[in-house]
Protein backbone atom coordinates (compact mmCIF):
# COMPACT_ATOMS: atom_id res chain seq x y z
CA UNK A 1 0.00 0.00 0.00
CA UNK A 2 2.75 2.47 0.87
CA UNK A 3 4.47 1.72 -2.40
CA UNK A 4 1.31 2.55 -4.31
CA UNK A 5 0.89 5.85 -2.44
CA UNK A 6 4.49 6.77 -3.13
CA UNK A 7 3.93 5.94 -6.78
CA UNK A 8 0.86 8.20 -6.87
CA UNK A 9 2.87 11.01 -5.27
CA UNK A 10 5.58 10.61 -7.86
CA UNK A 11 3.01 10.72 -10.66
CA UNK A 12 1.57 13.94 -9.27
CA UNK A 13 5.02 15.53 -9.05
CA UNK A 14 6.22 14.41 -12.47
CA UNK A 15 4.42 17.08 -14.56
CA UNK A 16 5.89 19.84 -12.38
CA UNK A 17 9.35 18.42 -12.90
CA UNK A 18 9.13 18.39 -16.69
CA UNK A 19 11.16 21.20 -18.19
CA UNK A 20 9.11 23.62 -20.23
CA UNK A 21 10.62 24.51 -23.55
CA UNK A 22 10.62 28.28 -23.81
CA UNK A 23 10.48 30.08 -27.13
CA UNK A 24 13.68 32.01 -27.80
CA UNK A 25 13.72 35.66 -28.83
CA UNK A 26 16.80 37.48 -30.10
CA UNK A 27 16.84 41.23 -29.50
CA UNK A 28 19.32 43.35 -31.47
CA UNK A 29 18.97 46.88 -30.10
CA UNK A 30 21.75 49.42 -29.58
CA UNK A 31 19.82 51.52 -27.04
CA UNK A 32 20.64 49.82 -23.72
CA UNK A 33 17.52 51.17 -21.98
CA UNK A 34 15.17 49.92 -24.68
CA UNK A 35 16.99 46.57 -24.85
CA UNK A 36 16.68 46.06 -21.08
CA UNK A 37 13.00 47.01 -21.08
CA UNK A 38 12.25 44.65 -23.97
CA UNK A 39 14.19 41.82 -22.35
CA UNK A 40 12.42 42.31 -19.02
CA UNK A 41 8.99 42.40 -20.67
CA UNK A 42 9.66 39.28 -22.75
CA UNK A 43 11.20 37.31 -19.86
CA UNK A 44 8.16 38.22 -17.76
CA UNK A 45 5.96 36.86 -20.55
CA UNK A 46 7.83 33.53 -20.45
CA UNK A 47 10.32 33.86 -23.29
CA UNK A 48 14.00 33.02 -23.23
CA UNK A 49 15.82 36.16 -24.36
CA UNK A 50 19.28 37.06 -25.62
CA UNK A 51 20.24 40.69 -26.21
CA UNK A 52 22.98 42.05 -28.45
CA UNK A 53 23.74 45.64 -29.38
CA UNK A 54 25.19 45.54 -32.90
CA UNK A 55 24.83 43.70 -36.21
CA UNK A 56 27.92 41.50 -35.87
CA UNK A 57 27.00 40.30 -32.38
CA UNK A 58 23.39 39.84 -33.52
CA UNK A 59 24.39 37.50 -36.35
CA UNK A 60 26.75 35.56 -34.07
CA UNK A 61 24.00 35.20 -31.45
CA UNK A 62 21.52 34.03 -34.09
CA UNK A 63 23.97 31.36 -35.23
CA UNK A 64 24.52 30.09 -31.69
CA UNK A 65 21.12 30.76 -30.10
CA UNK A 66 18.87 29.71 -33.04
CA UNK A 67 16.02 32.05 -32.03
CA UNK A 68 12.36 31.40 -32.71
CA UNK A 69 11.87 35.12 -33.40
CA UNK A 70 14.14 38.15 -33.90
CA UNK A 71 13.39 41.71 -32.79
CA UNK A 72 15.73 43.96 -34.75
CA UNK A 73 16.37 47.66 -34.51
CA UNK A 74 17.00 48.97 -38.02
CA UNK A 75 19.71 51.50 -37.14
CA UNK A 76 22.44 49.60 -35.28
CA UNK A 77 26.23 49.74 -35.23
CA UNK A 78 28.28 47.54 -37.61
CA UNK A 79 25.43 47.18 -40.10
CA UNK A 80 21.67 47.46 -40.02
CA UNK A 81 18.67 45.39 -39.01
CA UNK A 82 17.94 44.43 -42.61
CA UNK A 83 21.35 42.82 -43.07
CA UNK A 84 20.91 40.96 -39.77
CA UNK A 85 17.49 39.73 -40.93
CA UNK A 86 18.97 38.38 -44.16
CA UNK A 87 21.72 36.53 -42.27
CA UNK A 88 19.21 35.16 -39.73
CA UNK A 89 17.13 33.76 -42.57
CA UNK A 90 20.26 32.12 -44.06
CA UNK A 91 21.51 30.70 -40.76
CA UNK A 92 18.33 29.25 -39.30
CA UNK A 93 16.72 26.22 -40.90
CA UNK A 94 13.15 26.96 -39.85
CA UNK A 95 11.41 30.18 -40.83
CA UNK A 96 12.16 32.79 -38.19
CA UNK A 97 9.70 35.66 -37.84
CA UNK A 98 11.33 39.08 -37.84
CA UNK A 99 9.95 42.21 -36.22
CA UNK A 100 11.71 45.49 -36.96
CA UNK A 101 11.81 48.37 -34.50
CA UNK A 102 12.93 51.87 -35.47
CA UNK A 103 12.86 55.49 -34.43
CA UNK A 104 13.84 56.51 -37.96
CA UNK A 105 11.34 58.46 -40.02
CA UNK A 106 13.17 57.57 -43.24
CA UNK A 107 10.73 56.75 -46.03
CA UNK A 108 10.61 53.23 -47.42
CA UNK A 109 11.58 51.37 -44.23
CA UNK A 110 8.11 49.94 -43.60
CA UNK A 111 7.86 48.83 -47.24
CA UNK A 112 11.30 47.17 -47.11
CA UNK A 113 10.29 45.34 -43.91
CA UNK A 114 7.05 44.15 -45.50
CA UNK A 115 8.94 42.95 -48.60
CA UNK A 116 10.99 40.77 -46.22
CA UNK A 117 7.76 39.44 -44.69
CA UNK A 118 8.48 41.18 -41.40
CA UNK A 119 6.38 43.23 -39.01
CA UNK A 120 7.35 46.86 -38.40
CA UNK A 121 7.01 49.05 -35.31
CA UNK A 122 7.95 52.71 -35.04
CA UNK A 123 9.33 53.92 -31.72
CA UNK A 124 7.71 54.78 -29.48
CA UNK A 125 5.46 51.74 -29.81
CA UNK A 126 2.77 50.27 -27.58
CA UNK A 127 4.38 47.44 -25.57
CA UNK A 128 1.14 45.44 -25.49
CA UNK A 129 0.78 45.65 -29.28
CA UNK A 130 4.39 44.50 -29.71
CA UNK A 131 3.86 41.57 -27.35
CA UNK A 132 0.67 40.63 -29.23
CA UNK A 133 2.57 40.72 -32.54
CA UNK A 134 5.30 38.51 -31.06
CA UNK A 135 2.75 35.97 -29.82
CA UNK A 136 0.94 36.01 -33.15
CA UNK A 137 4.13 35.56 -35.16
CA UNK A 138 5.26 32.64 -33.00
CA UNK A 139 1.87 30.97 -33.25
CA UNK A 140 1.93 31.39 -37.02
CA UNK A 141 5.46 29.96 -37.13
CA UNK A 142 4.36 26.86 -35.25
CA UNK A 143 1.32 26.42 -37.49
CA UNK A 144 -1.14 27.26 -34.75
CA UNK A 145 -3.73 29.97 -35.20
CA UNK A 146 -5.38 32.07 -32.55
CA UNK A 147 -9.16 32.09 -32.75
CA UNK A 148 -10.39 35.60 -33.43
CA UNK A 149 -6.93 36.99 -34.27
CA UNK A 150 -6.74 37.58 -37.99
CA UNK A 151 -4.24 39.04 -40.43
CA UNK A 152 -6.10 42.36 -40.22
CA UNK A 153 -5.20 42.54 -36.53
CA UNK A 154 -1.54 41.93 -37.29
CA UNK A 155 -1.53 44.53 -40.05
CA UNK A 156 -3.01 47.01 -37.56
CA UNK A 157 -0.20 46.19 -35.16
CA UNK A 158 2.65 46.46 -37.67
Amino acid sequence: MARFLLSQQQEKCAPAQLKTIMEKVLIVEDDQTIAKALAFRLKSAGYEVIVTHDAVAGVAAAREFQPDLALLDISIPAGDGFSVAERVRELIITATPIIFLTASKQSGLRQKAQELGAAFFEKPYDADDLLAAIRYALLERSGRRVRGLHDATLSRLS
